[in-house]
């Protein structure tokens, strides 16, 4: 197996997800202190990896609907490249190294990232077959990555640090099935009984129901933080939020794998400039 078979059975791309963890270590004001660098650094390749595993669950679970599937057909596992017994093998290899990574950190940090693949096993043996817990159950996952950031760096856990992550996650997940359904149209209910709900008048009434709940949880953070300056960014984040709906509406592609947003020139500047007033917010204000 070479190493871009394995980088595509373990979804290394896929990691970015895993940067949740470093909210916390931003936020609490601990971006320039070295033990908390490096513990968020463990913490996120320790999570990447669980969170591979829990992909490799996935395929295995799938294998069938997935050699069925016009894109999931392509993955490794479905497309033959590597064996079932191979990709359980380097499921259990990640699932070891990071928790063994994980048990440097502080012991709460291993129960969240044991959370986030039990989360991933309920998910691919039932959750993803029924209809709003699929996408729930996604969101919560996210969150909890936020969460296993705050405890790896023993930092209180905010509660914007949960629903912003889960509110985020839901509204990413909401335009992943609407794009899902547009691809595989009748036959989406074949791959999965959930998707039959997912209208594209539910996924739109369901989109501005979560991005309602996300600005109005960003919107409460910077009020109620005091820092004046974080004020700011709620327009850049605003601008970066209309202009990811609008992407994932106008090329399916988009919401059915956000990292290609990355590409688009508005919402690269955008996001770099909400960092940007954080970091100036957080740091220097």
């Amino acid at each position: 197996m070479g190493i871009r078979t394995l980088v595509s059975l373990m979804r290394v791309p896929q990691w970015y997800k895993s940067l949740m963890v470093l909210l916390a270590l931003i936020f609490s004001g601990r971006l320039l202190d070295p033990s908390s660098m490096l513990q968020a650094s463990i913490a996120f390749v320790a999570l990447s990896l669980v969170s591979s595993a829990g992909y490799i669950l996935n395929d295995l679970v799938d294998l069938r609907a997935d050699r069925a599937h016009p894109e999931k057909r392509k993955r490794p596992v479905a497309a033959g490249l590597v064996s079932k017994p191979v990709a359980a093998l380097v499921m259990l290899l990640s699932l070891v190294v990071g928790f063994g990574l994980g048990a440097a950190l502080p012991p709460g940090f291993l129960l969240a990232i044991a959370g986030v693949f039990g989360i991933f096993v309920l998910y691919s043996l039932l959750l993803r077959r029924v209809a709003f817990a699929d996408i729930l159950a996604i969101s919560t996952n996210f969150a909890l990555r936020a969460v296993a950031g705050a405890l790896a760096i023993s930092v209180w856990v905010s509660p914007w640090l949960i629903l912003c992550p889960f509110f985020l996650s839901l509204f990413l997940s909401v335009s992943k099935r609407r794009a899902t359904v547009a691809l595989l149209g009748r036959k989406a209910a074949s791959f999965s009984p959930a998707l039959s709900a997912y209208t594209p008048e539910t996924t739109d009434a369901l989109s501005v129901v979560s991005l309602t709940a996300l600005l109005l949880s960003y919107a409460l953070y910077s009020f109620l933080s005091g820092n004046t300056v974080l004020f700011v960014t709620l327009p850049v984040a605003l601008y970066a939020l209309f202009r990811y709906f609008w992407l994932s509406r106008a090329d399916s592609a988009v919401g059915r794998e956000p990292s290609l947003a990355a590409w688009d020139p508005g919402l690269l500047l955008s996001l770099a400039l909400w960092t940007g007033l954080i970091l100036l917010a957080l740091y220097l204000a």
